[in-house]
């Protein structure tokens, strides 16, 4: 790839690496999805069933997301074990990848400064490479990888006419698709609003070629459809009450988290604002003060269609097309979490960076004056990455010195899914009793148990005792 000769784009590959594999074997486990998504993997890997996910041993009814991501963690597995490296590498490696196209794509905007400029805004503030999205075993780095490259390739296609471009935007949105299942339409609204505003709706839905590479994506997500019909299970009792994991995910997981208030979340009209606020570091401001800018500068050209056709303008064009629906779909949204807004953050940045080189191209010691800045939040981000926790990596990993001599691991009821994760991966026996004091019979062998379970007369039979969360882990005398 001649990309990869480019000395700004492998100065920014080189931060993210070092980025990504800062501690990335150390950082605790995080409940819910990293957890489970783990125990998916792993659970895949021992009984075979790629085609159904499964928990504790019985069909998982909460997770029904396509299983690329799981996939590529049970592959992973094969290579390095069961470990925070394994689980956590297909993140590692999607953010890479993104990495190259969202330069190679503001680059086709613009240049080459705007391009290193957005890509270091990025690694500068919690928003890609953090915990849930770059460092962590979840869906969304890959699915922002494949969501990038699929925009890179429909841009191709839209703008400069290279017909190939939309079947390849076709397979990796169908590949988005696999990841985290309708997720993966996050960026039709902008794409579509894009060639309205820019004019070229009419001749990209007269292109055969649109519609052929429609087909393909519908062709690859139906083919998801086909499986789950042909090898999916089937439950009477699941815990969202669907009945499989094709209306888990369109009943639940995508009308239900946009309509419904039965998650206990309000519908919260400043979301994207304080969303932006927290993951954004100071470069939020810039974001703001470039978007009046630009406004100002659309107003005084009395009109839109000159501001539309200027080539320095495509980048802002098309960051906002994007920005814009997925922000209105969020506020409309009653259940919402940070990382829905991650596919928007690329083009806040890159939107950001733009009103860089503007400011900079004017008033020369602003590069300087920048540039202390985003030194400055690279600094800040890798003290953060620095602090995340780790204590209960080294307290139940595979390693952990509570585990030797240990063949069972006692506990009253199912831990919570990132404890019952690193129970899994220690290789042991997990053994549930249902009295707390029944635990007492097992001599010399470890026991997990939630403190308010935990009275004076328990814990004088228990040795090695340690507190983490609400659980106590101690070896029974």
């Amino acid at each position: 790839m001649p990309d990869l000769k480019n000395p700004r784009l492998i100065f920014v590959l080189i931060i993210v690496l070092f980025f990504s594999f800062w501690k990335i074997s150390v950082y605790n486990i995080m409940e819910w999805d990293e957890a489970r998504n783990a125990v998916n993997a792993y659970e895949m890997y021992h009984n075979g069933d790629y085609f159904n996910l499964h928990y504790g041993g019985e069909p998982d009814t909460w997770n029904a997301k396509p299983p690329l991501f799981i996939w590529l963690v049970v592959f992973c597995y094969n290579l390095f074990g069961f470990n925070e490296l394994a689980l956590r590498l297909p993140s590692v490696l999607g953010i890479f990848v993104f990495f190259i196209f969202f330069y190679r794509l503001v680059r086709l905007k613009t240049n080459d400064t705007t391009a290193l400029i957005s890509c270091l805004i990025l690694l500068g503030c919690n928003a890609i490479n953090e915990r849930h999205v770059g460092i962590s075993g979840d869906f969304d780095a890959l699915l922002l990888c494949f969501l990038t490259i699929s925009t890179y390739h429909f841009i191709r296609f839209v703008d400069l006419g290279h017909k190939p471009s939309m079947y390849y935007a076709a397979l990796f949105l169908g590949l988005a698709f696999y990841t985290k299942g309708t997720a993966a339409l996050l960026y039709i609204p902008g794409w579509l609003l894009y060639i309205v505003i820019t004019g070229k709706a009419q001749p990209l839905f007269r292109n055969r070629h649109t519609w052929l590479s429609v087909l393909l994506f519908l062709s690859i997500a139906m083919s998801w459809v086909t499986l789950v019909m042909l090898y999916g299970k089937t439950t009477e009792h699941s815990f969202y009450g669907t009945k499989n994991s094709i209306e888990t995910m369109l009943v639940h997981d995508t009308f239900r988290r946009l309509t419904s208030d039965d998650f206990g979340q309000k519908r919260d009209y400043s979301f994207v604002l304080t969303t932006l606020d927290s993951k954004m570091s100071m470069w939020v401001y810039l974001f703001y003060t470039t978007t009046a800018m630009g406004l100002i500068m659309l107003f005084r050209k009395k009109g839109a269609s000159s501001f539309m056709k200027e080539k320095k303008n495509e980048l802002t064009i098309l960051s906002w097309s994007i920005i814009l629906p997925l922000a209105v779909i969020l506020t409309l949204a009653t259940n919402k979490l940070w990382w829905y807004f991650v596919p928007a953050f690329p083009y806040v940045a890159a939107v950001t960076a733009s009103g860089i080189v503007y400011i900079s191209q004017r008033w020369k010691p602003a590069y300087y004056v920048f540039g202390a800045f985003i030194v400055f939040t690279l600094g800040w981000h890798l003290n953060d990455l620095n602090n995340i926790p780790t204590d209960n990596h080294y307290l139940l990993g595979k390693n952990s010195n509570y585990w030797k001599g240990s063949e069972k691991i006692l506990v009253t009821h199912r831990p919570k899914q990132d404890v019952f994760l690193y129970l899994t991966w220690s290789g042991k026996q997990l053994v549930y009793v249902d009295e707390p004091a029944k635990v007492t019979s097992y001599a010399g062998q470890m026991a997990i148990l939630d403190i308010e379970d935990v009275t004076p007369a328990i814990l004088e039979h228990f040795t090695d005792i340690s507190y983490f969360n609400t659980h106590l882990i101690a070896r029974i005398k």
